[in-house]
């Protein structure tokens, strides 16, 4: 807390004093001004330099921030979560990345060019923050998981292609039941 704040005449006339001042002399005028007044050396450079100004304490900062991304970018992530069965926002970043101009070509995604290049840099983070406000419950409660299920509800099927090229190995998903302890049965398929 300052011990006494100075008046604008007392600072106009310190700040001439303090630009014509050699290095030594400017220490000694700091020195003395942050004695008088209580502020910290940093503080009282910014005042004498005239960087900074004396604001009314009782008055708040405000400085509003810029948005970056408007409703039309929310809708839009909301739409391609759907189009791509709600994927998670780091699979749905790559996603966009690489089918994103096909979808614009094809008109299915329609948008501003300003959207358009919004959606091209939006991080995951931001896609979650969108997502979040607007999840979907399953009809039988709780997030609807994006393998299809299969009729008796207690096991799904996950075909998930990796690799399918001639003498790789590949790993699909076979079975896996809600309840098991194991997750997931992998078998090791040889294309050839």
């Amino acid at each position: 807390m300052p011990l006494c704040k100075p008046s604008e005449q007392y600072l106009t006339k310190l700040r001439e004093r303090y630009r014509q001042a050699t290095k030594k002399q400017r220490g000694r005028i700091l020195d003395e001004f942050g004695e008088t007044t209580g502020y910290h050396r940093k503080h009282a450079i910014a005042l004498l330099r005239g960087k900074r100004r004396h604001r009314n304490p009782q008055v708040p900062i405000r400085r509003p921030h810029r948005r970056i991304y408007l409703a039309e970018d929310k809708r839009a992530i909301l739409w391609l979560a759907d189009l791509f069965d709600q994927i998670s926002s780091n699979r749905l970043r790559v996603a966009m990345t690489a089918d994103l101009d096909l979808l614009r070509q094809r008109h299915h995604l329609q948008v501003s060019p300003a959207c358009f290049k919004r959606l091209q840099t939006i991080s995951p983070s931001t896609m979650d923050r969108f997502r979040r406000t607007e999840r979907r419950a399953a009809p039988g409660g709780g997030v609807e998981p994006s393998p299809a299920l299969c009729s008796n509800r207690k096991s799904r099927f996950a075909p998930l292609p990796i690799g399918m090229i001639s003498g790789q190995v590949s790993r699909n998903w076979i079975w896996c039941s809600m309840k098991a302890e194991i997750p997931v049965v992998f078998s090791p398929v040889r294309w050839t």
